[in-house]
């Protein structure tokens, strides 16, 4: 027998992760961060980026199952600034990539912030591009911000977003061509997010997820 089995039900963080185990044994509860309380800045003045080009913000730990190659990849050539927050092991070679985009494209790597809910809600648009994710954390403060989002298809961006903002992974055409369109129409990429945002202050705070949590347990008990 599996070790959960023997339990009497399981919480799992992701209704990916929750798919193995019977309906009546298990809840998924997000986990939850305290909603950011951030006001819009300039973000392009303060890094000198052009006012007229679209804004991208991304960040994670610069490492391979994060996909920013992919992205670069995605986005060169664009008339489209990207901005991204983190560091890793991957830095010198996204350095080393970034020095290769064509002139339209800017790129800057911010290293480690401390303020990554206000850059989002100061960005344009939130990119999350990653080749496999357990919980996004970026995607939790990305839409608790009220930021645009664009994402691969990974947990749980792909359980909360619209099919019309999730690629497939490791696809940059796919990426590409759904980024162009999005950008085309940013009135329309807000209104995608009207929903998902609603159900992220819904389930995905702190608060929800303790309420959730009480009530998985609520559950079990009356079952006993």
């Amino acid at each position: 027998n599996r070790p959960f089995d023997r339990l009497n039900h399981v919480i799992a963080v992701s209704r990916q992760l929750a798919e193995p185990f019977p309906d009546a044994r298990v809840s998924v509860v997000y986990n939850g961060i305290a909603a950011p309380r951030c006001e819009r800045t300039d973000l392009k003045a303060a890094l000198g980026l052009p006012a007229d080009r679209p804004l991208l913000f991304t960040a994670g730990r610069l490492v391979r199952a994060k996909g920013f190659d992919v992205l670069l990849d995605a986005v060169d050539g664009f008339p489209v600034s990207l901005v991204i927050a983190g560091e890793g092991p991957e830095r010198a070679a996204l350095e080393e990539r970034i020095r290769h985009l064509r002139q339209a494209t800017q790129c800057r790597l911010l290293g480690h912030r401390t303020d990554i809910p206000a850059l989002m809600a100061s960005s344009d648009a939130v990119i999350i591009s990653s080749r496999r994710e357990g919980f996004s954390y970026v995607f939790n403060e990305a839409i608790l911000a009220g930021a645009r989002i664009l994402a691969t298809d990974v947990p749980v961006a792909n359980e909360v977003l619209p099919a019309d903002l999730i690629v497939p992974t490791e696809d940059a055409d796919a990426l590409r061509e759904r980024l162009g369109h999005l950008l085309a129409h940013p009135a329309a990429w807000s209104a995608l997010m009207t929903e998902p945002e609603a159900f992220a202050r819904e389930n995905m705070t702190l608060k929800a997820m303790g309420e959730n949590t009480i009530a998985a347990y609520k559950k079990v008990c009356a079952n006993e």
